[in-house]
């Protein structure tokens, strides 16, 4: 399984929403893919996930893939929580 979390440190949504995602990779026991884009950075990247995932562009946005590369789940701005993406792994699983 991979996340991947699209990130602004420009925006304060986005800076709160990357406290919940860094409380749930801290949590987590499980072996788990994790990408971070920066999306003022690597634009270029943010727009690839969006394209190919088929997941228009949002920042904060997390999104969960499993192996295979297909979208599992995925949330942004004030839908990203520690219990949103806990609860969404734990549905999935």
């Amino acid at each position: 399984m991979k996340i991947i979390f699209k990130h602004s440190y420009n925006c304060p949504i986005s800076r709160r929403a990357k406290i919940e995602m860094d409380r749930f990779m801290k949590q987590q026991s499980r072996e788990l893919e994790y990408e971070f884009v920066d999306v003022n950075e690597n634009r270029s990247r943010s727009n690839e996930v969006a394209e190919k995932y088929g997941i228009r562009h949002e920042s904060p946005q997390v999104i969960i893939l499993d192996d295979a590369g297909d979208v599992l789940w995925n949330a942004s701005h004030y839908e990203i929580s520690e219990d949103s993406i806990s609860q969404a792994i734990s549905d999935i699983s």
